[in-house]
């Protein structure tokens, strides 16, 4: 995949990749405090913030490239 992108789209996913692994790092840590006290709510306002960011940048970088690289084939992908 990495190969049919540009530099920039490459990039790109790989930030997306490593959003995608510290949400799953936050995702742990509160599983492993379950659910309470000051560290608690520190992770979860950290995870809102990246899962604000990491939507943003979807929208307005990563699929207007990919729709713009992948042209009608998008349609056919769903």
């Amino acid at each position: 995949m990495e190969r049919a992108l540009s530099t920039e789209g490459t990039t790109l996913v790989r930030e997306a990749i490593e959003e995608h692994n510290e949400m799953k790092r936050a995702l742990s840590q509160l599983q492993a405090s379950q659910f309470a006290g000051s560290d608690c709510e520190r992770v979860f306002q950290e995870m809102m913030r990246g899962v604000q960011h990491h939507v943003k940048e979807e929208e307005s970088e990563m699929l207007p490239k990919a729709q713009q690289q992948l042209g009608s084939e998008i349609d056919r992908l769903g």
